[in-house]
């Protein structure tokens, strides 16, 4: 579940920098792009149910789910 939140949150930082570089003007793209993700990060780490938070929600499902199944199947 961890490594899930962690690749959302990878994803998400990504995204956002490479959104806020899209927006921004020609002699300001780093800027821009680091400034969105500034602005973006609380939501991105605080909110679960998000786009690229709840990546993690996900994949806590999956393993919950698999575990069960392998443990049911006794194999």
């Amino acid at each position: 579940m961890g490594g899930g939140f962690a690749m959302g949150c990878a994803a998400g930082c990504l995204i956002y920098l490479v959104r806020g570089m899209w927006l921004s003007p020609k002699s300001e793209r780093l800027y821009g792009g680091v400034m969105l993700l500034k602005k973006r990060a609380p939501i991105l780490g605080g909110n679960v149910f998000y786009y690229e938070g709840s990546f993690g929600l996900w994949a806590g499902l999956f393993s919950i789910s698999n575990c069960v199944l392998i443990s049911i199947r006794n194999k």
